[in-house]
């Protein structure tokens, strides 16, 4: 497999990482007062959840930036 590939797929996966973080975290609210859990601090839990793993995507597309630079 080339570099260039291996730099599309790493691109493809910060792609993904990213979407499924802000999917997660639209989505908290809405199955918590589904599933009727008032509780702050699951909500905070799963959110952050969330922002880890946007940001582990983002990280992923910042570094494959700075390679290509």
């Amino acid at each position: 497999m080339k570099q260039s590939e291996k730099l599309l797929k790493l691109k493809d996966a910060g792609t993904i990482l990213i979407t499924l973080g802000i999917a997660i975290m639209c989505l908290t609210p809405a199955v918590m007062i589904a599933r009727e859990v008032y509780d702050i601090h699951a909500w905070l839990t799963v959110w952050r959840w969330g922002v880890g793993i946007a940001f582990s995507g983002l990280v992923i597309r910042i570094a494959r930036f700075l390679w290509l630079w």
